[in-house]
């Protein structure tokens, strides 16, 4: 017994019930379950792998403590050896350096002297005068009077380079010899003396490269950076040498150098820097390590002197309270959080009593600590245990991770360990787990990936549904096919039928009415032959099957050629071609026929869907890339939503006037499979009621896998070019 409301679904419908029935509640069900299988689960794994978690996490902070006593202890000794008896804190700072540029823990170090004074980081010397003290000494000293006269009133540099150097050798006060070298050396650059200004300022450098005038101008500096200047003529190469030796000497001696002075010659040696060009490979590599070094040892020192006021701070506060303490007690004071400071920070230092004693010390910041002791403590103990990428190990602080490059945000917390002492309190190593998501999904949460699940679902659902429906349609297509093949073979075939019994039975009364009988008879199949080659060559395009012939054609031969053969299918229409061809078209790598075949396609629908006026306009225009080939009809047009099917195979318009119209659906889909073949396209712009244009776009160069057989076959031929008309030609 049948169900009447299940007779009166439709097809489409009753497949998609059957889909949700056969899909959706299943899975639904089998979710559920999950859930709950899923949670049992995870309570049972939480207990197994709680023991293996605490464990991996005692040995990272036993490793890690491991560690960083290995580098104090080091530490410790280094400074014992530094500073021994007999020794001065003084004397160790080349020690101390020479141990952090090989060490990551240890950062920012600092020395007081017995006296409380900062003897390291060094900072530049605030307390001079500037960079203009060069020209003080004339005014103050009248031995200068005549060589200034010639250098600043006579504009006479070589007579002032003389007297200047006549001051030199006379003088006895080594700051006026110093000086009236460095004026011998400017007048003589004025004067275009280079070499001797070289050798003036080199004699500086060489005898001279502490002194400076009462005013603390310092004349080594100025030298070495006029060195760098008079260079240029020596090659970019040279110069950047020259630049790079005031830039090392301004480090060395930073904490001499008067503040002003240090950043004024900094910042230009920098700048000038910035311009260097060197072309040669080798060259530029050997200037650009060098660089980078002197860069990274600014840095160090900038930063280094950053901390100055803090080593002062922490000196006075706390560790002059334990400077005249007997012993050698490495010692260490945390400074917590402020408002300038987001981390906690610890220092590590040693005081040694006497007049040569002081205080020595280093900083260990977090990101030192991480990656000197941390980092590597944990990989030694993660490789050992190949512990599972949903797991990690951290350094915290105050719950928070500690490392900037590792995103836990997605991680929470099962188990953390304090360091030992210095550390504790301050630095935790904590294990961090992420289950998967429906392990830790609260019962809302659980709900809603129900849900998600059951949309996804529907989804699918959808789209299948919307799968068979477009089958069920395809299915439709084909048996309209079927039908309009069937009619266009019978149409011709009962013609054919019918003039050759009536020319059998003699019904015919002269040879003009037999003719006549005859070219309908060869009308009629050459009608039926177009209908099967076109079927056969959708079906060889459908299995891939089709061969093309590409060479290189002239577009504007191959359009005229094939409006000569459509007037000949047509000459019983009163049909009006308009044909505007562009003179300079080049050649294409084309199948000529096919190309032919698509265009024939395309006139023949301009006038089946074309009412009274059956007019055509051909236009043929180049791009950069492509060549057009425009075909226009004055008929019904095509609209919005049908633009998008007629593509399709077996797809035919709807609309009375294409009901009408005799035709299989496939010309367009073969046309469009033959634009695509040749890496063009074919584009339609149509208005309801006032016709359509067809654009068969075509590519000036050969895809790529048809160019290597298109240059060789473009080198061989030896076509000549078409002839051209004036311009537009109405047919």
């Amino acid at each position: 017994m049948k169900l009447p409301v299940w007779s009166s679904i439709s097809a489409e419908f009753k497949i998609f019930i059957l889909i949700i029935l056969a899909l959706v509640v299943p899975s639904l069900l089998l979710s559920i379950a999950s859930m709950n299988a899923l949670g049992n689960v995870q309570e049972r794994s939480r207990r197994q792998l709680r023991e293996r978690y605490e464990r991996l996490t005692g040995d990272v902070a036993r490793e890690v403590m491991r560690r960083f006593r290995e580098e104090i202890d080091g530490a410790r000794r280094l400074i014992d050896q530094a500073v021994g008896p007999g020794s001065e804190v003084a004397k160790a700072e080349s020690v101390f350096k020479t141990y952090l540029d090989g060490k990551v823990l240890f950062a920012n170090l600092f020395i007081f002297n017995s006296n409380a004074s900062l003897i390291y980081p060094r900072i530049p010397h605030a307390n001079a005068r500037g960079i203009n003290g060069e020209e003080d000494i004339e005014d103050k000293e009248p031995i200068f009077e005549n060589a200034k006269y010639y250098e600043y009133e006579r504009k006479a540099y070589a007579r002032a380079k003389m007297e200047y150097e006549r001051i030199a050798g006379t003088a006895s006060d080594p700051k006026i010899r110093a000086y009236a070298f460095l004026a011998a050396g400017r007048c003589a650059g004025k004067a275009g003396l280079v070499d001797e200004a070289k050798k003036f300022y080199e004699i500086i450098v060489r005898d001279y490269p502490g002194h400076r005038d009462a005013e603390g101008f310092y004349y080594g500096l100025a030298a070495r950076y006029r060195i760098s200047e008079l260079a240029a003529d020596e090659g970019p190469y040279s110069r950047a040498g020259k630049l790079l030796d005031t830039l090392e000497f301004l480090l060395d001696e930073q904490h001499v150098i008067d503040r002003e002075q240090y950043y004024y010659f900094e910042s230009r040696v920098l700048m000038e820097l910035e311009d260097i060009e060197i072309t040669d490979k080798d060259k530029l590599e050997s200037f650009q390590t060098r660089l980078s070094k002197l860069l990274a040892r600014r840095k160090v020192l900038a930063r280094a002197a950053e901390f100055g006021l803090e080593f002062r701070n922490l000196f006075d506060d706390v560790i002059q309270r334990y400077i005249n303490a007997p012993g050698r007690r490495l010692r260490f004071e945390r400074i917590g959080k402020s408002k300038t400071k987001t981390e906690n920070r610890l220092f590590a230092y040693i005081t040694i009593s006497g007049p040569a004693g002081g205080a020595v010390g280093f900083e260990i910041v977090p990101k030192n600590f991480l990656e000197a002791i941390v980092r590597p403590a944990r990989n030694k103990v993660l490789e050992e245990e190949n512990l599972p990428a949903d797991s990690q190990i951290t350094l915290t602080e105050g719950g928070k991770s500690l490392f900037p490059d590792e995103d836990f945000s997605k991680f929470y917390r099962l188990y953390d360990v304090q360091l030992g002492e210095p550390l504790e309190n301050l630095w935790a190593v904590a294990f961090l787990r992420d289950v998967s998501v429906l392990s830790r999904l609260t019962s809302e949460t659980r709900i809603w990936v129900i849900i998600a699940s059951a949309i996804a679902l529907l989804i699918g659902v959808y789209f299948t549904s919307r799968t068979v429906s477009k089958q069920m349609k395809i299915a439709r297509l084909q048996s309209d096919f079927v039908s309009n093949v069937t009619h266009e073979l019978k149409t011709p075939l009962t013609s054919i039928q019918m003039f050759v019994e009536t020319l059998q039975m003699g019904r015919v009364r002269d040879e003009e009415e037999e003719k006549e009988c005859l070219d309908i008879i060869s009308s009629e199949t050459l009608r039926l032959s177009r209908l099967i080659d076109r079927v056969l060559t959708f079906a060889r395009v459908e299995r891939g099957m089709r061969e093309f012939h590409f060479r290189w054609a002239w577009v504007e031969d191959i359009i005229r050629e094939t409006i000569a053969v459509f007037k000949t299918q047509v000459k019983h229409e009163r049909i009006q071609m308009n044909v505007q061809i562009d003179p300079k078209l080049p050649k294409l790598w084309v199948d000529p026929d096919a190309v032919r075949e698509v265009l024939l396609n395309l006139f023949s629908n301009a006038v089946k869907y074309s009412k009274d006026e059956k007019r055509i306009q051909v236009v043929a225009r180049q791009g950069v890339k492509y060549v057009y080939i425009d075909v226009r009809d004055f008929g019904i047009g095509i609209s919005k939503w049908e633009r998008k099917q007629i593509f399709e195979k077996f797809y035919r318009s709807d609309s009375r006037l294409a009901r009408e119209v005799e035709g299989t659906g496939l010309g367009l889909t073969i046309s469009l499979q033959i634009a695509k073949t040749h890496g063009g396209d074919i584009k339609v712009v149509s208005h309801k009621g006032r016709g359509s244009t067809f654009a068969l776009i075509l590519p000036k160069k050969p895809p790529a896998r048809e160019h290597s057989s298109a240059e060789k076959a473009k080198g061989d031929t030896d076509d000549p070019a078409p002839p051209h008309g004036p311009g537009p030609k109405k047919e």
